[in-house]
């Protein structure tokens, strides 16, 4: 009853939350791994006008529900993979980078933008988060190669890699 009282009274922050968010129409989804259940998430984001783009190890057959702009790729067809503020909240690291290391073309290159470790005004509580050492220190232990980081960004670091075996 304490619990049920509580939330009653709690009110849901559906402004600053909505604030936030914005429309999934016009986006582009790339989903990595597009076997069984990357095309069920394809086919539930395209009701909301979302382009998707399907990555799988060879291209397979196209889902009924692609329009034009829809397209299923092979493995070693991205020129780029971009992780904005995520790479910290992967589970699976290491699985991911075996994963884009192999969508992406020899010379492609995995970007990587994440917050810094210290507490800051924005983001996600400092103790979940990787410093930039750690990123690199993670990825070269993977084969991974840095070639470029700018520290422009006032709240986070910009890491750019070469996938292993790259030249």
């Amino acid at each position: 009853v304490a619990t049920a009282t509580a939330r009653a009274t709690d009110a849901w922050p559906r402004v600053p939350l909505s604030l936030q968010m914005r429309t999934l129409r016009g986006a582009h989804l790339v989903i990595l791994g597009f076997g069984h259940i990357g095309t069920w998430v394809g086919r539930l984001a395209k009701p909301f006008g979302v382009r998707v783009t399907g990555v799988r190890r060879t291209a397979g057959q196209t889902p009924d529900y692609f329009r034009a702009d829809d397209r299923v790729v092979a493995a070693g067809e991205l020129d780029r993979v971009l992780i904005v503020n995520g790479w910290h909240a992967m589970k699976h690291r290491k699985s991911y980078m075996r994963e884009m290391a192999a969508a992406l073309k020899p010379a492609g290159r995995l970007v990587i933008i994440d917050w810094h470790p210290e507490e800051l005004s924005q983001g996600p509580p400092a103790e979940i988060r990787l410093s930039r050492n750690e990123v690199v220190a993670e990825l070269e232990k993977g084969g991974w190669k840095l070639v470029t980081e700018s520290v422009g960004l006032p709240y986070q670091y910009y890491l750019s890699f070469l996938p292993p075996g790259a030249r």
